[in-house]
């Protein structure tokens, strides 16, 4: 018997919807975490003009993300920023970007757990009057990823979605008690205009945007997710290769990985569960 082949896997058709990739591209930019430390400088460099320069820095981000979301649509993958970067600039600059995701993510992900688990501690400790090492909130917090990584992406899709949902929650009541508690005769316009910069110069607005883009940082991600999601296939292995050929053949490769139709593949397998794991570890 001739063995059938057997098509790239990935994750299953429809798995993950609209809902779940603007949730997990709202927790990677994490706005709790941004309001408090990255917009507070923003603020320091703008003034009273920081909303402009947030509007400046959403609209740049908006724009980028659109791209990133069309490379994604037609070269869906799991290493999305090595595909892209190695598809358009040569594989030099997807090797570099792929060991840079590597590292960040390898810095990020054990970070946010230690913060999580310090600030636990201490609102144990402040609340119910218990005191728990940070060590052990640690384990308990990576036990508990890892085994909803497992689990799959449908759970850890929507347990991102709750805490995303949450997280929003609070900022929204934050910002609608600070907007009751001022003076409605404060609120004025000059807030979007370069005239309210401290010192009335251009750098002011560059400088600003920096910390801004920062705070923006985690879109392309929904934005790569939403791509791939939107052409109705799963994490695809064959789109991340890059030939080791010549330049023709990348090209004519390229032009016939962007004009195939995307297959719908059923059921989950350990692409999705590492997949999973990215959701939740944050």
């Amino acid at each position: 018997m001739v063995a059938q082949p057997h098509g790239p896997r990935g994750l299953a058709h429809g798995i993950v919807g609209p809902a779940p990739v603007i949730a997990f591209g709202t927790s990677i930019v994490a706005p709790a975490a941004s309001v408090p430390t990255l917009l507070v400088i923003l603020a320091s460099y703008a003034g009273f003009a920081s909303p402009l320069v947030v509007v400046i820095t959403f609209l740049a981000s908006l724009c980028c993300a659109i791209s990133i979301a069309e490379l994604a649509r037609r070269m869906p993958a799991a290493g999305w920023a090595y595909t892209s970067n190695s598809r358009g600039l040569g594989p030099t600059a997807g090797f570099l970007t792929g060991w840079m995701m590597i590292f960040s993510y390898a810095l990020f992900v054990p970070a946010g757990v230690a913060l999580t688990s310090v600030h636990a501690s201490q609102l144990a400790d402040d609340v119910l009057q218990v005191t728990i090492q940070p060590w052990a909130v640690y384990l308990v917090a990576l036990a508990a990823v890892a085994l909803v990584a497992y689990l799959g992406i449908a759970l850890s899709s929507s347990l991102d979605l709750a805490l995303v949902a949450g997280e929003m929650a609070v900022i929204a009541a934050l910002a609608v008690t600070i907007l009751i508690k001022i003076d409605p005769k404060q609120y004025s316009l000059a807030v979007f205009s370069p005239a309210s910069l401290p010192h009335g110069h251009f750098t002011d607005i560059t400088n600003a945007m920096i910390f801004g883009i920062t705070a923006f940082a985690g879109f392309e991600a929904a934005a790569a997710w939403r791509g791939w999601v939107k052409a109705g296939q799963g994490w695809s292995a064959s789109a991340a290769r890059v030939p080791a050929s010549s330049p023709s053949t990348s090209s004519s490769s390229s032009s016939s990985l962007s004009s195939s139709s995307p297959q719908s593949i059923r059921g989950t397998s350990l692409r999705s569960r590492l997949c999973g794991a990215l959701l939740v570890l944050k």
